[in-house]
């Protein structure tokens, strides 16, 4: 399985532990009903944070099953354009079992889960990426509180701040490490091109 899809059934269940996808290579989609007019900040922080790899799906209309009807439509689209994928439906909602185990038998890797730890993804360590020590990355954010309303708000604009002062000798991937240790421990969020912070 080349990706990993997760479909959540945000009318039947509201995980509170979405923070660990950040690392993880896995795409998300929450649905809402149409009369769902909020979601809780975390959530939103979180699925910010994933960039492109997370969306919402507020469906059109009421009724019985109707989200689980969008779900399924989606199931479908997604069987199609990514065959390899592993695709999770996190809701308690057994519903979904019948049309999973059709899909199954035609070699789909579709499944219903009830939380996000019943996912095989998220159960192995995350991929390993290039560390940045402590003391190293300690400059990198005095220099960033330092610049308080004159921080860079693009990610390029970032990424050569970086590079010219801190990661001369190392290039590209030496700045990239920076980046993403910055990210990881939530002192910045890179949407698109855009830059913001959270150091103070």
């Amino acid at each position: 399985m080349t990706e990993t899809f997760i479909l959540i059934d945000f009318e039947n269940v509201q995980p509170k532990n979405l923070a660990q996808l950040r690392d993880r290579p896995v795409r998300l989609r929450i649905f809402v009903g149409s009369q769902q007019a909020k979601v809780p900040f975390d959530l939103a922080q979180t699925v910010q944070a994933l960039g492109d790899r997370a969306e919402y799906v507020q469906i059109a209309g009421t009724g019985r099953n109707a989200l689980d009807l969008h779900i399924a439509y989606y199931v479908g689209r997604l069987a199609v354009q990514h065959p390899d994928a592993g695709i999770y439906i996190l809701s308690k909602d057994r519903d979904y079992d019948i049309l999973l185990k059709h899909l199954q038998a035609q070699g789909i890797h579709c499944h219903r889960k009830a939380s996000l730890d019943e996912i095989p993804a998220l159960k192995s360590p995350p991929a390993t990426k290039p560390a940045v020590a402590p003391d190293r990355l300690a400059p990198v954010i005095a220099h960033l509180r330092n610049l308080k309303a004159s921080r860079p708000r693009k990610a390029k604009t970032l990424a050569s701040t970086l590079k010219a002062r801190f990661a001369r000798d190392g290039g590209e991937r030496d700045v990239q490490a920076l980046v993403e240790e910055l990210r990881r421990r939530g002192l910045i969020v890179v949407e698109g091109t855009n830059v913001t912070y959270r150091l103070d």
